[in-house]
């Protein structure tokens, strides 16, 4: 592919142009013909090819989101909007808008424009700009993509708060445990030996665990080396993402949180995109393509296989058992009455304000029991000090 700067003329005339991307000159002139253009000039621009690596973080394509549903919302044409864009965008963002001005310009979809850039416009992205110019519906459904953007922004925010304090926790405990074992007790350790007094069972085993990780601290860190590689080298396969997703599913708690954080995702992007206008099947594949748990893509995935072959939704979505039977329920609700757009709108509504609850109540459980861990472990150790301290100042007195 390469990149064309050409002079072009409606059929009425009018003169027009721009810069596009074909294969060559005869590919330049039949992409203009199928939008009504007359191919006058094309001039290919040397060394130059269109950087379709171009990415967006969400934050950023919040912003571009935003402005696109203002500004259509405000009855203003989407040249004028991607205008804006180009006159604000950064330097690396800037060619890719104004490849998307041209391509619309000369008369292209915007959604195959968008396309283009997949790590700036993931193709649910796409897929609701295709529905919203089909339907004449695009500043809705960038009115509905800004608020997906903001839902996936804030969970991911209280994901992070969730996930933050326990494992702090988490790391305050495993540093105390070795500070404690390889300097306090070693400290006090010879003392006790030195009095010749008959230790209490706490102090024996605190002592003994202080010198197995001075001894075998080798044999520590290589097997939690080996645990951590283990990991990742599992992460790197699907069967491996597959194992440690079920694990992290059968965690009490932590399991919970995760299933509904998948079923919120997939009740989320299935009602955006079924509403948005998008077929069913397209959007339980795009929706499986999106969810971050294999296990919940797997059961997406099966579903559609079933939809395709003529079940319902709610019949596929509770053959998989991975579902809560309120979500189910509400499809089937939603079937019966022919209502399922709004149905799956009610569900991603639903979920949005219960993954919150969720996420303040397995908070509200871990904290205390991991600051009692941590209480234990200091208290436990103190113990196990103080109790010889006590019997030598018996044997003294």
């Amino acid at each position: 592919m390469a990149i064309f700067r050409y002079q072009a003329a409606t059929a009425t005339g009018e003169a027009t142009g721009g810069v596009v991307e074909a294969a060559d000159e005869q590919a330049l002139y039949a992409q203009l013909r199928a939008q009504d253009l007359f191919l006058l000039t094309a001039r290919p621009e040397r060394g130059r090819r269109l950087n379709h690596g171009v990415a967006l973080s969400r934050g950023e394509r919040l912003e571009v989101t935003h402005h696109l549903a203002t500004v259509l919302g405000a009855g203003i044409g989407l040249l004028t909007a991607l205008e804006d864009l180009i006159d604000h965008a950064p330097p690396r963002q800037r060619e890719m808008f104004t490849t998307l001005y041209e391509r619309v310009r000369g008369g292209g979809d915007l959604s195959e424009a968008l396309a283009l850039f997949p790590l700036a416009f993931p193709d649910t992205y796409v897929q609701v700009v295709a529905a919203g110019e089909a339907t004449g519906s695009l500043a809705e459904r960038f009115n509905d993509l800004a608020s997906d953007l903001e839902y996936q922004i804030e969970l991911r925010r209280q994901v992070r708060k969730a996930v933050s304090y326990p494992l702090t926790l988490v790391v305050a405990v495993a540093s105390l445990v070795v500070l404690v074992f390889t300097f306090v007790v070693p400290q006090f350790a010879p003392i006790f030996e030195q009095a010749g007094v008959n230790l209490p069972l706490p102090t024996r085993v605190v002592v003994g665990v202080s010198h197995f990780m001075q001894g075998q601290w080798p044999v520590i860190v290589g097997g939690v080396v080996l645990v951590a590689g283990g990991v990742l080298t599992a992460k790197a396969f699907p069967t491996g993402r597959r194992l440690l997703d079920r694990l992290l599913l059968a965690l009490p708690w932590i399991g919970t949180l995760r299933a509904e954080l998948a079923v919120a995702a997939a009740a989320h992007l299935l009602g955006l995109l079924y509403t948005a206008g998008v077929g069913l099947l397209k959007a339980l594949d795009l929706t499986a393509g999106v969810v971050p748990s294999p296990i919940y893509r797997e059961a997406l995935l099966a579903a559609r296989d079933r939809v395709a072959r003529g079940e319902p939704l709610s019949v596929a979505v509770a053959a998989s058992g991975r579902f809560p039977p309120l979500f189910q329920r509400m499809v089937e609700v939603g079937e019966r009455t022919g209502d399922l757009d709004a149905t799956l709108a009610r569900a991603n509504h639903y979920y949005r304000e219960e993954v919150p609850r969720v996420i303040e109540s397995t908070l509200g459980i871990l904290q205390p029991l991991l600051l009692a861990l941590l209480g234990g472990i200091v208290g436990g150790v103190a113990l196990s000090i103080f109790l010889p301290m006590y019997r030598m100042m018996e044997v003294v007195g």
